[in-house]
């Protein structure tokens, strides 16, 4: 929330005019959900009151694995079903919503990444990372992609249309590299590499974070930049994408 406001009062002074003097958090509304079945509530009833009465613009969820965490009842294996069912009806839930208010007819698009509706709403939700350790755990050489996971699995992942991970830079970039390889994509390394040394010369500024577009049914993988400022995102030029 403090971020947030930071950012409104950056925007509430240059853009006073346009908007005919309201505060930029007037329509902002936020829920909290502590529990799976806060957060199911809020999905099932209050989402669909907001999109009807209020067409948000986006729609963020932050996050799907935090309400599993601090729920007894779906921790463990043996409640690794529960955990599924779950997952399986969170998913099903936003898809009926997408599919509901959205115009295309081929597909409901939804989750991880943004989905359009005739309300023009991008709703996004978050999936958080856990440790992964590696089994030489007393290296000193240990990549970030050996050592970091996504908290919800498979039956999150198969429920998903498309997936941005969000990356900050490490001592060592040519990680991020071996990553986009590893994920399929290699003509998108070099173009990373040239990227790096144009933005890294000439007492250049070192770029904050790096978002990968993993997959998406309508767009193809690619990388780029962008910076955390007083403005909130600011976005660099795209890296590249496999058909270029």
């Amino acid at each position: 929330m403090k971020r947030l406001q930071q950012i409104a009062a950056f925007y509430k002074d240059e853009l006073f005019s346009q908007w005919n003097g309201a505060h930029p958090c007037e329509n902002i509304f936020i829920e909290k959900a502590h529990t799976p079945a806060e957060l199911e509530h809020v999905i099932e009833s209050r989402l669909p009151r907001l999109l009807e009465q209020h067409s948000p613009g986006l729609v963020v969820i932050d996050s799907i694995a935090a309400p599993l965490r601090g729920d007894e009842a779906y921790q463990g294996c043996q409640e690794s079903a529960s955990r599924s069912e779950f997952l399986i009806k969170t998913s099903r839930l936003l898809k009926h919503l997408s599919s509901r208010y959205a115009d295309s007819p081929f597909y409901p698009r939804l989750i991880d990444i943004p989905c359009y509706s005739r309300f023009n709403c991008a709703v996004v939700t978050a999936n958080q990372v856990t440790d992964s350790f590696s089994p030489n755990e007393d290296s000193s050489y240990t990549k970030r992609k050996q050592t970091k996971q996504a908290a919800l699995g498979l039956t999150w992942s198969q429920g998903v249309n498309a997936r941005l991970i969000l990356l900050r830079p490490t001592m060592n970039d040519d990680y991020l590299i071996d990553e986009v390889e590893e994920e399929g994509n290699p003509d998108i390394a070099p173009s990373f590499q040239a990227l790096k040394a144009d933005k890294y010369s000439a007492g250049s500024i070192r770029p904050s974070s790096q978002a990968k577009l993993l997959w998406s049914p309508w767009a193809p993988p690619g990388i780029c930049e962008f910076r955390i400022g007083f403005r909130g995102l600011e976005s660099d030029e795209m890296c590249d994408n496999n058909d270029e």
